[in-house]
């Protein structure tokens, strides 16, 4: 079994609608809604779902991400299909992670207007460990702009 922080157990605790993407939707976003989901990163409470920007609808997870989630955890892989990511999906989101600079453009593309709610993996993880893990989203949206001189920034 994976340790999970206490920082990271419970994190945002909003029950927020979250939707992980990634190209396929068979290996990183699927492992990374499992995980989100199974921690209560988002509290126990949320939605977390997962998407693809270029999914082969209907495909499981790959099976060496399958190897690799078994051996961390006792968690159901095998009834995940791959889905391709919808503007209904983007819309109903209150939070959209991305798992590249590439994928949050392609989001963004479908509907400009999520611009305030999506989030690389990479993005969301300096902001949270930058600011805490009690900034709502649209604050952490709001400090983006400051990230990149942050992180030149020596902080704990």
């Amino acid at each position: 079994m994976i340790h999970t922080p206490p920082l990271i157990s419970g994190l945002f605790n909003t029950g927020a609608h979250v939707l992980v993407v990634c190209t396929g939707n068979i290996c990183r976003s699927p492992a990374a809604e499992i995980l989100l989901r199974e921690h209560n990163v988002f509290g126990t409470n949320a939605v977390i779902e997962s998407a693809g920007t270029g999914a082969v609808v209907g495909a499981p997870i790959d099976p060496p991400m399958c190897e690799i989630l078994d051996q961390v955890g006792d968690w159901d892989t095998k009834t995940h299909r791959a889905r391709h990511i919808t503007t209904e999906m983007i819309a109903q989101a209150d939070v959209i992670i991305t798992m590249s600079t590439k994928q949050r453009s392609q989001v963004l593309a479908k509907d400009p207007q999520a611009i305030d709610k999506v989030f690389t993996l990479v993005e969301l993880s300096h902001l949270v460990r930058i600011f805490g893990a009690s900034k709502s989203i649209g604050e952490l949206h709001a400090l983006r702009s400051q990230l990149p001189r942050l992180l030149t920034l020596d902080i704990a």
